[in-house]
């Protein structure tokens, strides 16, 4: 799903900016969590639909902001804009693992 989502991204973001695959990513991801979070016993067709929807949104966001930070790097910087993040994500996500 996020795979799919992301191309769809793309498309967006060329035709319009990043702007705005990059709103519709995160309301669909906020929205999936409030639902979870509201509607706390569901079925499991429930949760699986929520977080297909959850990671749909991920995925329009993500690549929409990768791209449109390495953007703002020059063209000799976007080696290291994308080992920085890169790094960052992997250190971001060993945290969250161990907290």
């Amino acid at each position: 799903m996020t795979a799919l989502m992301a191309a769809l991204a793309g498309k967006l973001l060329d035709k319009k900016g990043a702007r705005l695959p990059i709103i519709i990513g995160i309301i669909a991801s906020l929205t999936s969590l409030i639902l979870m979070n509201v509607l706390a016993p569901l079925s499991n067709l429930a949760i699986v639909l929520l977080y297909v929807l959850y990671y749909g949104g991920y995925g329009m966001c993500f690549g929409s902001l990768m791209t449109s930070g390495l953007i703002t790097l020059g063209k000799a910087s976007h080696a290291q804009g994308n080992a920085i993040f890169n790094t960052l994500q992997q250190f971001s996500g060993a945290l969250g693992t161990a907290l």
